[in-house]
C-alpha cells in the first residue's frame, strides 16, 4: 500500500508528465507501445508477411471446411493462435540463442527490442526546467 506521501508525490509528478509535444518527440515515442503482439486483434504484425498468414488461414479453411459463420470464426481464431504460437516459438529460440552465445554469456540489453525490429525507446525524464518530486522529501501529514 502506498503511503500518503507517495500518493501525493505521484500526483505531483503526473502533472509534469504530459508526454511528447513536438512532432519529433511523438515520432520517437510512437514505437514505445509495441510489444510481442500476442494479444493483438490482428495476428499479423507490420513486419510479418501477410501472404504467409493468408496461406495458413486458407490451409485451415481447406482442412476444416467451415460451413457456418461460427465455424468460420473458430477456424480464423485457430489460424491466428497458430500464427502467434509460431511467433512466440521464434522469439523463445532467439532469446535462448542469445543466452547461449559463445562470445558473451549475457545477452545484449537490446535483445528483446531488436527481436521485433525496433530500436529501444529513449529514456524520458521530467520536462525541461522541471524536476520530479521525490517522496523522501515529503512527510505524511
Amino acid at each position: 500500500m502506498a503511503t500518503t506521501a507517495q500518493v501525493f508525490a505521484n500526483r505531483e509528478n503526473s502533472k509534469l508528465s504530459t508526454g511528447p509535444r513536438t512532432p519529433e518527440g511523438k515520432a520517437a515515442s510512437s514505437p514505445n507501445a509495441k510489444t510481442h503482439g500476442l494479444g493483438a486483434a490482428d495476428p499479423v504484425l507490420p513486419h510479418e508477411d501477410r501472404n504467409q498468414f493468408n496461406s495458413l488461414l486458407e490451409q485451415y479453411k481447406s482442412d476444416f471446411e467451415p460451413v457456418t459463420a461460427h465455424e468460420e470464426f473458430l477456424v480464423s481464431q485457430m489460424a491466428g493462435a497458430r500464427w502467434k504460437l509460431d511467433r512466440a516459438e521464434r522469439i523463445e529460440t532467439a532469446m535462448f540463442a542469445a543466452l547461449e552465445s559463445p562470445d558473451d554469456r549475457r545477452p545484449p540489453k537490446r535483445t528483446r527490442l531488436t527481436l521485433f525490429g525496433q530500436e529501444p525507446p529513449a529514456s524520458r525524464g521530467p520536462p525541461p526546467g522541471q524536476a520530479w518530486v521525490a517522496p523522501s522529501r515529503l512527510t505524511d501529514a
